[in-house]
């Protein structure tokens, strides 16, 4: 009778990896999974909080102000939002949302990012009607940041 093949136990190599370079991962994902990390373990519980990353996308976002809810609990708990250097934000929101409640919470957002760090922006904000939506005035000091290399 020959012998069953005894379980190989596997080694957690992704323990053993930095923080930075955990964080490095983390950049990679939405903030939203990113976020949801901090529950695998203790060490994995405030990693996110250094991201300098941003990746928030939201298709059909019906209520902006829930999503907007989930942005600034984020933006609350991070260790330093002026270390972002890429903030991405994807929105489509429909017309039952209040347009400066919108206007206002992605002024707040990009002006707690402009730092000397931020390299990218992209905002890509899509209102669900033909009549354009609330406009948007980016703040002067964006303008004349020197490290910031994409805005879109």
């Amino acid at each position: 009778m020959a012998e069953e093949p005894k379980a190989v136990e596997q080694e957690d190599r992704i323990s053993d990896l930095s923080d930075g370079v955990l964080n490095h991962i983390l950049s990679r994902l939405p903030t939203r999974s990113a976020v949801a990390t901090g529950r695998l373990s203790r060490r994995w519980r405030h990693l996110w909080k250094h991201l300098s990353v941003l990746n928030f996308s939201e298709d059909y976002c019906f209520k902006f102000k829930s999503f907007a809810l989930l942005v600034n609990g984020i933006f609350a708990l991070l260790h330093n939002p002026r270390a972002i250097r890429k903030f991405h934000l994807n929105c489509i929101y429909s017309v039952d949302d209040d347009d400066n409640f919108l206007a206002y919470s992605v002024d707040a957002w990009v002006r707690s990012i402009i730092g000397p760090h931020l390299q990218e922006l992209d905002l890509n904000i899509i209102y669900f009607e033909d009549d354009g939506g609330p406009e948007f005035k980016l703040p002067l000091s964006l303008f004349t940041s020197t490290s910031l290399v994409s805005l879109k």
